[in-house]
């Protein structure tokens, strides 16, 4: 049986705790402001409060111990302020220590901590209380430890101090002010007393020598480290910089920041020197820099090694834009570069509904996500911007979107995305009112904006998503539409899966429950979650709408003649020399050209040189307009990382040329995939239907070269097809009455057919408001040339020009999901209604007036 320590034995490893009623005193107050800092999270007050209620309790607790330890130095010691004990004196440090980093919540000094330096602090308060405690009886090998963190927490202590020592002379100047002022010296007292400590260590032992001696050698070499790598990254800017702008032997169409993403390592260190005066400070300027916190959407961070090798070696070449655009190619922070109006610092997601409507006999399924927006800002009811991003399924159309306004859902209206900008940024940055925003983002993504966030009253917000089903081995499959937004793992969620036909079948990787008519799961967010039932025959009953109808048809596995004449092979990092040797094997009896600067072909002689040179790129940007014969082309390809979209690139010389490409309505590459997924920029050209894509492996590959075949094209004016699931729709002249088949086919078709459509209007950046804006309005779709807007008021609409299409299909529906009658059914069903309300009106006065007779 497990014995508890007695209170004898506690008191021989901790002499102060029982001893001595001062220290315990102490210790209980540093105990409880701990408490209150953690929990508090900061957000008990924004950095627009001068002195939070958070800062007021843990400074009282800094004076309550304060008065402990005069106490104790007036009793034990004969003097008011003969700071002689060493335990005292930590405890009312740690204190003091904590108060301040209170008070920088709303006076910063310091921004916000790293991890790792946040992880050093908990370490040196572990180390200086088990000092406290009685360091001295415990093990060697744990005081040997406890002396290594007490010695890198010395340097940081000394960084500190060099840091602010500006601001002592404030302290000095405004101490009196309620001794506020007092907490900048807490850095320096840290210092003197950590000082002692190591002093004290020295002299027991020589291994305690070595142990302070490795406290200072570990993070002198992080940094030597550090600043090494920051001058490899400098001169690969240098490099990339120089030889574009002066030399005149390479010519290269793509920015020079495109050949240095290419280039740089994708690790931690590469990810902090890029955020270096955006993101972490990189100089000693106390205080809030407005550069920094309008560049990126995300709270300035203070990173010791970052502001140490800026100073030692410089700041590098780059450009804040530039920065941005490496950043969001190399570490996907697109969502944190999103430019916005007003901040979004306080705001949180509270809650996701999602509710999903399958229909399997037609392999789709429609989603609507209500999100609900919470203001965490304590005291003041400040207006902020909340800013998500949605990642959709390949092939997926959002179709409605709401905004809940003084508690009533207001529908999106459709228009193009010049005026629904003209009109969000007027009502927000200068009216400061109530609309929401969506554009289409390439990459199968979305960007939405919500004004205004209060503190009084959550935002409520839905959006609509139609998206064809995958089928994989005789099941379809359906996957969870994932999002970025102000804090949202925290967020409850309620998600309800039903469906017209029987779900017996289905499967789900979240634990659900069966309800009378759907499924259902309550938890918390959950943002990698799938389903999955049966696959089913494709049914062929239509859409009817506007004389037209929309037929569903599956998938079916043709394929047409095709000679590759040359074969283009866009190597990168995602190539390994085995899957190299394997396609050269494959395609070594034809032209074979690679990319490096300009076109060259491959041979037996320069293959394996061009390969290794090749394969040193993070990811390429194949230039297709260079391809002189496009029809008589194979361009082989495979996934390494996320690429530069088509609007970084924009007016460079790569972009301007492809536009040209684009004007002269070149037949569609066809291109072959080795890989799942595809790159931002090709799966931009496949979305606008520049590549004819097939994939599979290198067997396949063999095979239909050796065959002389390539997949079909089946799309033409009347007919699309559904990437990634294959399904075809087809348009034809409506014949009989209205099919039962849901309206999502007559939205997919208009999708799609736009995307093949918009290509040179989106390249170029001029605005459509013809045929494509009808084409977008008519199956009320978010697109590469249309926006959804909700605006407060009815008037804004006229305003601004945003008017409601009488001819489209409006906002989708969960509950309006079936197939919508023609204006002369609606004039049958009417007629008909009238007639039999006609017919059966003696009966129905009849039993009126026995109604009332019998009241």
């Amino acid at each position: 049986m497990l014995k508890l320590p007695t209170k004898a034995q506690i008191n021989r490893l901790f002499p102060p705790l029982f001893n001595d009623f001062h220290y315990s005193a102490c210790l209980v107050f540093y105990l409880g402001s701990l408490a209150c800092f953690v929990f508090s999270d900061g957000q008990s007050g924004g950095r627009n409060d001068l002195f939070t209620d958070i800062f007021f309790f843990n400074y009282f607790f800094t004076i309550l111990g304060f008065c402990f330890v005069l106490s104790y130095n007036k009793t034990r010691l004969g003097g008011l302020f003969r700071f002689k004990s060493i335990n005292h004196n930590i405890v009312l440090l740690l204190l003091a220590n904590i108060s301040a980093f209170s008070l920088n919540r709303s006076l910063p000094i310091f921004d916000q901590s790293v991890p790792w330096v946040v992880g050093l602090l908990v370490a040196l308060n572990i180390a200086l209380l088990w000092h406290s405690f009685g360091g001295s009886c415990v093990p060697r090998p744990f005081s040997l430890l406890m002396v290594i963190i007490l010695s890198i927490g010395w340097l940081f202590s000394v960084y500190q101090v060099i840091y602010i020592y500006q601001a002592h002379l404030v302290g000095i100047l405004y101490g009196w002010f309620f001794g506020i002022a007092l907490h900048i010296f807490v850095p320096l007292l840290f210092t003197i007393l950590i000082g002692r400590l190591l002093w004290y260590y020295q002299k027991r032992a020589v291994a305690y020598r070595y142990a302070i001696l490795a406290g200072f050698l570990i993070p002198l070499g992080m940094l030597i480290f550090f600043c090494q790598k920051w001058a490899h990254i400098d001169r690969l800017i240098e490099k990339a910089y120089v030889q574009q702008a002066n030399n005149p032997f390479e010519r290269d169409d793509l920015p020079y920041w495109v050949k240095l993403g290419q280039e740089l390592p994708k690790d931690w260190i590469t990810l902090r020197i890029l955020k270096s005066g955006i993101v972490y400070r990189d100089d000693f300027q106390l205080g809030v820099d407005r550069r920094l916190r309008t560049s990126f959407n995300r709270q300035i961070q203070h990173d010791p090694l970052v502001l140490i090798a800026t100073n030692i070696k410089g700041k590098f070449w780059l450009n804040d834009q530039d920065q941005l655009r490496l950043l969001n190619t190399i570490f996907n922070t697109r969502h944190e570069t999103e430019r916005r109006l007003w901040s979004g610092g306080n705001l949180e997601t509270g809650k996701v509904t999602t509710s999903v409507q399958l229909f399997p006999e037609y392999q789709m399924a429609y989603t609507e996500k209500e999100l609900t927006i919470q203001n965490h800002h304590t005291y003041t009811d400040r207006k902020q911007e909340a800013i998500y991003r949605f990642y959709l399924p390949e092939g997926a159309a959002v179709t409605s979107a709401s905004l809940w306004i003084d508690g009533i859902e207001q529908s999106s209206f459709l228009t193009t995305k010049e005026k629904a900008e003209e009109a969000y940024n007027t009502i927000v940055g200068r009216e400061k009112r109530d609309p929401l925003l969506i554009h289409w983002q390439e990459g199968n993504q979305l960007s939405l904006r919500v004004f205004p966030c209060t503190r009084r009253t959550p935002r409520r917000f839905k959006i609509g998503i139609t998206s064809p089903l995958k089928v994989r081995n005789g099941r379809q499959y359906y996957e969870n539409i994932d999002f970025k937004g102000p804090f949202w793992k925290g967020a409850k969620e309620q998600i309800y899966i039903g469906g017209k036909e029987d779900l017996d079948q289905m499967t789900c990787t979240l634990p659900l429950e069966e309800g009378y008519n759907c499924y259902s799961y309550q938890g918390r967010y959950r943002s990698s979650w799938q389903l999955s039932l049966p696959a089913k025959t494709i049914s062929t009953r239509p859409f009817t709408f506007n004389d037209q109808q929309y037929t569903l048809s599956a998938p079916q596995a043709s394929a047409a003649h095709f000679s590759a004449q040359q074969v283009y092979l866009d190597i990168h990092q995602g190539w390994s020399r085995r899957r190299f040797n394997q396609v050269w094997e494959a395609v070594k009896g034809k032209e074979v050209y690679v990319y490096t600067g300009a076109m060259i072909r491959l041979t037996e002689g320069n293959r394996q040189s061009l390969f290794r040179r090749l394969r040193k790129q993070n990811f390429s940007l194949f230039p297709i307009h260079k391809i002189k014969n496009p029809a008589q082309a194979l361009l082989i390809t495979a996934y390494s990382q996320l690429t530069p979209t088509l609007k970084d690139l924009e007016d460079s010389p790569f972009s301007n040329e492809l536009l040209q490409y684009i004007a002269e309505a070149p037949p569609a590459l066809r291109c072959y995939n080795l890989d799942k997924d595809w790159s931002p920029f090709l799966a931009t050209l496949k979305q606008f239907r520049l590549l004819h894509s097939d994939g599979g492996t290198v067997k396949k590959l063999a095979i239909l070269l050796r065959l002389r075949r390539f997949r079909a094209q089946e799309e033409d004016q009347h007919t699309v097809v559904l990437p990634g699931s294959g399904l075809k729709i087809r348009q034809t002249e409506a014949v009989g009455p209205g099919g039962t088949a849901p309206d999502h086919l007559l939205r997919l078709f208009a999708y799609n057919r736009l995307l093949k459509e918009a290509a040179p209007y989106y390249f170029s950046g001029a605005a459509d408001g013809g045929p494509l804006i009808q084409l977008a309005a008519l199956g009320h779709v978010l697109s590469p040339v249309s926006s959804l807007v909700v605006l407060e008021k009815a008037e804004d609409y006229g305003r601004f020009d945003i008017q409601k299409n009488q001819n489209g299909l409006g906002n989708a529906s969960i509950k309006s999901a079936g197939s919508v009658p023609e204006p002369h059914e609606w004039l049958l069903i009417l007629l008909s209604l009238g007639t039999a309300i006609w017919l059966l009106r003696r009966e129905l006065l009849a039993r009126l007036e026995l109604i009332f007779w019998s009241r």
